[in-house]
């Protein structure tokens, strides 16, 4: 049952961040900071799924014992980690600047530009590295 459950949970995140993704690049209206910000949270997320879950269903397979070397353990963690901070900080990157898009709406029209959103997404991506190498 837990296999079935977790190949279900890995298959539809996949699919689901896919469709989003597809939608976001196809929709030209969908060209804007949020959806950017939506758009790397996908992939992410996409990444995250196809990366760490099968690794995953591997050990719930064989007992819940890890049956690869212990490099690739410290790699899969450091991913599933690097992945939870990563979706955290755009989260909240996300919160700020729809705060920004309300509160100071001329402010946020000037200034979220494409190149303010790949510096937003780069920053949270070096967040999210910087977090993840401790516990690894």
């Amino acid at each position: 049952v837990k296999l079935v459950l977790l190949g279900l949970i890995m298959c539809v995140s996949l699919a689901g961040n896919a469709i989003l993704s597809l939608l976001v690049l196809k929709e030209r209206a969908l060209h804007k900071a949020p959806y950017y910000f939506l758009l790397d949270l996908c992939l992410a997320d996409g990444i995250r799924s196809a990366v760490c879950f099968p690794f995953v269903l591997a050990s719930v397979r064989h007992g819940s014992s890890w049956t690869f070397s212990a490099l690739s353990c410290k790699i899969v963690a450091f991913m599933a980690v690097l992945f939870c901070f990563h979706a955290a900080f755009m989260l909240f990157c996300i919160s700020v600047t729809r705060y920004m898009a309300i509160a100071h709406h001329r402010f946020y029209a000037k200034r979220m530009t494409l190149w303010t959103c790949a510096a937003v997404i780069c920053m949270a991506w070096t967040l999210s590295v910087a977090m993840a190498f401790p516990p690894v």
